[in-house]
């Protein structure tokens, strides 16, 4: 595993835990970050590793809340 993959999951699990602890689903994550649902699906499920432009309003929704 790499540096940048090592990250990417690191990442993902950030934001699941913090949507699961919020009662958050995409729909409300999307809402509050201004970022697609499907864009948060895709960086969700390692289909995308989304930018760090992205990875910036995702958690910064969580950490807003």
């Amino acid at each position: 595993m790499t540096v940048s993959n090592q990250l990417q999951i690191e990442l993902m699990t950030r934001l699941s835990r913090g949507m699961k602890n919020r009662n958050w689903g995409q729909g409300e994550l999307s809402r509050r970050s201004g970022v697609p649902q499907p864009t948060i699906s895709h960086v969700i499920s390692g289909y995308r590793p989304g930018s760090l432009k992205t990875w910036d309003r995702l958690l910064s929704a969580l950490e807003a809340e």
